[in-house]
């Protein structure tokens, strides 16, 4: 045989191992990119009747905190247009780091599931039932300076409670002053003098 005869079997286990690699790498939500097409979390709630029962993606800030119950959670997903409920297993959920608040932005994710306009597993709730999680970009802490208007104000605003209380305080003081009869004073009372007549 000659030296340069290629022998197809040889290559079987490179083949099988690019495959496997293929898999692995490859983005899940590319494979059904048509089937799930992404769309805004507004459009999907006035289309709700439309996208009922339809596979989308949808991509947002997690907001709040990811419940979990058992093998299965629930979060809340923003996209600036609109808050969506995402239910879904609790492995896909873990991903998930930090919900959005005042002092943290949360976790962007895009998700990948079955939209339902009134769920009935969910009492009816509007939701988004996941089949695919992916985390984009994690949170971070949120900044809020202080600016010098701000302070001044904040400076101010504690001065006129300072000054009221000690007003209100000074004032009570006073009151109590006026209410209080001096003892022994010398003089006698109406009743003591009509009392001291008829002896």
């Amino acid at each position: 045989m000659s030296p340069l005869a290629i022998r197809p079997k040889a290559f079987l286990p490179l083949g099988l191992l690019g495959l496997s690699l293929s898999l692995v790498l490859v983005d899940p939500f590319s494979l059904s990119a048509a089937e799930a097409p992404q769309v805004s979390l507004n459009r999907l709630i006035e289309e709700a009747a439309s996208y009922h029962g339809k596979e989308v993606t949808v991509e947002g800030e997690v907001v709040g905190d990811v419940m979990l119950r058992g093998s299965y959670g629930w979060l809340n997903l923003s996209d600036g247009s609109a808050v969506l409920g995402v239910w879904g297993p609790a492995e896909l959920l873990r991903q998930v780091r930090t919900g959005g608040g005042y002092w943290a932005q949360g976790d962007r994710v895009r998700v990948r599931g079955i939209f339902w306009r009134a769920d009935p597993r969910q009492g009816g709730e509007l939701d988004l039932q996941a089949t695919a999680l992916e985390v984009v970009a994690r949170g971070r802490a949120r900044e809020h300076p202080v600016t010098a208007p701000q302070f001044l104000r904040a400076a101010f605003s504690l001065a006129a409670a300072a000054a009221l209380a000690l007003a209100w305080s000074r004032r009570r003081e006073g009151g109590k002053e006026e209410r209080q009869v001096p003892a022994g004073d010398g003089e006698a009372s109406p009743e003591r003098g009509e009392e001291g007549g008829r002896q």
